[in-house]
């Protein structure tokens, strides 16, 4: 169920299908290598196990209230204070490194939501996406075709991403030559 969040990092964080780049490339792969995986776990356990140290169960428990919407709650809620602990409270970073906050707070959505975004604003709106993606995560871990459409959209959304990434880049730099 914690790939629930995951699957909101190609939206929020723009991932893209950037190749010379390793830092959308790795943020491309943290974000969609779980979602990738649990759809082949999920809907094709006998074809992914071929490929593990060892099988993976076919039948799948009902969700549960415990497991998909609090249990992702709770690990989002400590992956937000081990983030806060290590990135402000030991490795403090200067104003020219770009943390999750900062850039989060640059999004339309949070200057629409928030008039001035602080950092409570942005572990509140963690949260109520980890709940709001766990429901999401129930529907699709229930109907297979639900779930394409997820890990589909997301695909066209990364490369969506580094396409336009590209063209900026290469307009840009048509700009700077006629210069």
């Amino acid at each position: 169920a914690v790939v629930s969040t995951q699957s909101t990092g190609a939206f929020s964080f723009r991932n893209s299908l950037v190749f010379h780049s390793v830092d959308k490339m790795t943020s491309t792969y943290i974000h969609s290598a779980p979602v990738f995986l649990v759809f082949g776990i999920r809907w094709f356990p006998m074809e992914a196990s071929r490929f593990w140290h060892s099988s993976f169960p076919s039948e799948f428990l009902p969700w549960s209230w415990q497991w998909n919407v609090l249990g992702p709650i709770l690990f989002s809620t400590a992956h937000a204070l081990f983030y806060t602990i290590l990135v402000y409270g030991i490795l403090k970073p200067g104003k020219d490194v770009i943390t999750s906050f900062r850039y989060l707070k640059t999004t339309p959505m949070a200057r629409a939501l928030f008039r001035r975004p602080r950092f409570h604003h942005f572990i509140g709106m963690q949260l109520l996406t980890t709940a709001l993606m766990s429901l999401v995560t129930i529907l699709t871990y229930t109907y297979f075709w639900l779930h394409v459409l997820q890990v589909l959209l997301q695909v066209v959304v990364i490369t969506w991403n580094g396409a336009t990434y590209y063209v900026d880049v290469f307009r840009m730099s048509l700009v700077k030559k006629k210069k």
